[in-house]
């Protein structure tokens, strides 16, 4: 997976691109914790190639921590 982060104003967009897996999702989430926390986030996964159950289950507990504050 490969990810890139820009920002347009107020928003950092996080474009997807590859394979989430499970061994991508860790280093994914130590990097979320590190750079999003606190700000507007729109991740485009439009250039996904593939998902499995357990890295789109992953990917979505990085978002729920997200806006919930955990990171």
């Amino acid at each position: 997976m490969r990810a890139e982060i820009t920002k347009s104003g107020e928003i950092t967009i996080v474009r997807l691109e590859g394979q989430i897996s499970f061994d991508a999702i860790f280093p994914f989430r130590d990097h979320c914790v590190n750079k999003l926390k606190g700000s507007k986030v729109v991740f485009d996964l439009g250039q996904l190639s593939f998902v499995g159950s357990t890295g789109i289950t992953s990917f979505f507990e990085i978002i729920k921590d997200v806006l919930e504050g955990k990171l």
